[in-house]
């Protein structure tokens, strides 16, 4: 009898923690926005973000902290630009 509540309480436990991972992935999130960037040495990636910093690698276990960024917003019939705005994120530690 001890030995079937103990498997009874390692598969709860089990079901509990392993829904909680799954649950973290950001791609299948209500709240998940993509991105396409494009680093200033030609690599491209795919990062879904759901608010907040670091954005998660599509397609990989990596992460992605941005440290700046160019928005550039285009008329897409005569690809005039229309904004072309650059931030620089506030690195942690320094004011």
């Amino acid at each position: 009898m001890k030995r079937i509540a103990l498997v009874l309480a390692m598969a709860m436990a089990l079901a509990v923690l392993g829904s909680g991972i799954a649950a973290a992935d950001p791609v299948n999130s209500k709240k998940a926005e993509f991105f396409d960037l494009t680093c200033d040495n030609g690599q491209e990636f795919t990062v879904v973000a759901t608010g907040g910093n670091p954005g998660h690698i599509v397609g990989s276990t990596g992460n992605f902290i941005p440290t700046s960024d160019t928005v550039i917003a285009t008329d897409p019939d005569t690809g005039d630009v229309l904004l072309s705005e650059t931030h620089q994120q506030r690195q942690q530690g320094r004011a």
